[in-house]
Parts: structure tokens; C-alpha cells; sequence
């Protein structure tokens, strides 16, 4: 696992279900290693990558762009770098909730991780500015340990059924990334726009964001 530096070259970085942080980089680099990956529709290929565990540095932009594999969030870096993560993925959600609550003019520490639960993988993203987490601004824990939604956060209907709770899943991820497009995009002074093409090479498979969705 390699320590994240800042750099002036540019970077795609993506997060994938492993919980950690991909960031494709050119053969022979140190520390780099090959990951093998098949596509749902039977593509295979390789990419040389270094993981991180944990990146820290200051948010200056934040782009939503429709493509191939999804919608995606992007977010640029101060160094230039750009974190492409799924917006149904559980890092997209946890991110998008916490944005509200970031100062932009600081550093923040994004640190993504995967555990198994019996049967089920379970993923997310803990968020920290100053040593500190950063907590949801659209939910909130009650004395008797249940989630409350707050500030249009669209709540679940009691004893929801699987098909249910998939729609539930979506309307979150649509009201969260329309929340960030109307208060978050502009006070970064960030028009969303699409990205360069990125190479083939360096753009994530549909199997790896499909594999981080929460339902």
C-alpha cells in the first residue's frame, strides 16, 4: 500500500470494491502492481496500479458526468488529481452526504473501506477534516440507535420489500447528487462539464462499480 503524495502530473484514481484506492500508473513504476479484470461482457485486460489506503488533500472541484458504467462523481484535487467514484456505490453515497458539511478551504482525509458481514460485503467511506470525522448533514443516530433523515433526505416507508427498497436506493442517490449539482458545484464555482476522454486503460470496468453498489 502505497502513501498517497501530492504531484503535479495527472492522476485517475478510483475507488473500487476492495475499499481502497486504484490509481492507474505506467509500467515499471515502484511499488505498482497488475490487476486482471473480465468486464461483464467477457472484455479482459490488465491495469498496472498503485493502492492507497487512505488520500488527503483539499476538494477543488466537483463534477457529475453520465457515461459507460454510470453515473460518476469526479472530484479534483488540489493537485490536480481526479477520484472517480460511482454515485451508487455506498463510498459515492457516504461522500455525497458529507459534502454539505466539508470546509473546501481545508484539507479533508478520504478513507474508503470493505469488510465482510456473513454472506455480504459491506463498503463505505469515512470522511475526517482535522482529525475529526465528518458527519452526514442528512441524517442523524437517536438516543435508541435508529437513523433519522433530515433536510429532504427522503425517508423509507416502514417494512419496504426488496424491489422497494432498490427504488428507495435510487431516489437517495437522485436527491443527493441533485442536492450537491444546486449548493455544492456552484460555491466551488464548478459548472459540471464532462472530462477529457481518459484512455481506455485507465477507466474503470463495469464489474468493479457494479461490485461497490449497495443493493
Amino acid at each position: 500500500m502505497a502513501i498517497y503524495t501530492k504531484s503535479e502530473k495527472r492522476r485517475f484514481i478510483t475507488i473500487l470494491s476492495d475499499g481502497r484506492f486504484h490509481e492507474s500508473v505506467p509500467i515499471g513504476t515502484e511499488g505498482a502492481t497488475i490487476r486482471e479484470y473480465e468486464t461483464s461482457d467477457g472484455k479482459k485486460g490488465q491495469k498496472n496500479e498503485i493502492m492507497h489506503r487512505t488520500i488527503t488533500a483539499k476538494i477543488t472541484k466537483v463534477n457529475f458526468v453520465d457515461g459507460d458504467y454510470g453515473q460518476m462523481m469526479e472530484l479534483t484535487l488540489d493537485d490536480g488529481a481526479i477520484i472517480s467514484i460511482g454515485t451508487a456505490s455506498r463510498y459515492g453515497t457516504d461522500i455525497l452526504k458529507r459534502l454539505p458539511n466539508v470546509n473546501f478551504d481545508e484539507e479533508v482525509e478520504l478513507m474508503p473501506w470493505s469488510m465482510e458481514d456473513g454472506d455480504r460485503k459491506k463498503t463505505g467511506c469515512v470522511v475526517k477534516q482535522n482529525g475529526e470525522k465528518v458527519e452526514s448533514y442528512f441524517e442523524a443516530q437517536a438516543g435508541d440507535g435508529k437513523w433519522i433523515q433530515k433536510n429532504g433526505l427522503p425517508k423509507p416507508k416502514p417494512e419496504q420489500t426488496k424491489t422497494q427498497w432498490r427504488k428507495y436506493f435510487m431516489d437517495v442517490q437522485a436527491f443527493l447528487v441533485e442536492y450537491a449539482s444546486e449548493n455544492i458545484c456552484p460555491k466551488l464555482n464548478n459548472a459540471p462539464q464532462k472530462l477529457e476522454d481518459e484512455t481506455e486503460d485507465e477507466k474503470p470496468n463495469d464489474d468493479d462499480i457494479a461490485s461497490s453498489i449497495p443493493f
